[in-house]
């Protein structure tokens, strides 16, 4: 259970330990990493930098807002089940009578999952842009003035994103998921089972819980 918990909690957890922002790392590790020059150029023409600088403001925000998304449609999915699990207690939920609601939990919690796998990448992709920046920086001091303010705003923009996923170490957001989840997939397997010994066959039902919920096939 524990490598299964681990596993699920691996995205976020690798979100928590490099949030480091690029303008805290040496000058070393920047200029180690593999620059392309024709980007440098491009960067250090005209309004290039500025514009690079405050794109990459706009994408930390939006990253932090849609995690800050995630989490409330986490929340959301977790009082749903714990509602479903409810309704399937006092035999308000039988599957083979109410099977679009119960696949309308079991697909937005596959979306969630989806969706969450896809931060780590947005958010490596940013720090490279960044190196980028703080190199042609280094390269060029003479445009340290010009951006000045917008590297103010990124610094904000990335220090909120620090906080939120500080604030999602500290509170632990996927405990109560993942406790109503392995009890919403126990009750869906009772579900079938109840489902099979009155001799109730819907394959269609079954097929679709088996997508989502591991190990239903036993």
């Amino acid at each position: 259970m524990n490598h299964k918990i681990f596993f699920v909690l691996f995205p976020i957890l690798t979100l928590i330990t490099a949030t480091i922002s690029c303008k805290n790392w040496s000058s070393e590790e920047i200029l180690v990493s593999p620059i392309p020059e024709s980007k440098v150029i491009f960067l250090k023409e005209g309004e290039n930098l500025k514009d690079e600088i405050t794109d990459l403001e706009k994408e930390w925000n939006t990253l932090t807002h849609d995690i800050l998304s995630w989490i409330c449609e986490r929340n959301k999915l977790t009082n749903d089940m714990e509602e479903a699990i409810r309704k399937i207690d006092i035999k308000e939920l039988i599957f083979y009578k109410n099977k679009e609601e119960i696949d309308d939990i079991l697909g937005r919690r596959k979306k969630s999952s989806e969706e969450m796998q896809t931060f780590v990448p947005r958010r490596d992709k940013l720090r490279q842009r960044q190196v980028v920046v703080e190199y042609t920086l280094q390269k060029y001091p003479t445009l340290q003035n010009s951006v000045s303010d917008e590297k103010n705003n990124l610094s904000k923009a990335i220090q909120e994103y620090k906080k939120l996923i500080t604030s999602i170490d500290s509170t632990l957001v996927l405990m109560p998921f993942m406790k109503t989840e392995k009890k919403f997939n126990k009750k869906v397997k009772n579900s079938l089972l109840i489902m099979k010994i009155e001799k109730k066959p819907n394959k269609k039902v079954k097929n679709s819980l088996l997508r989502y919920i591991p190990g239903l096939e036993e």
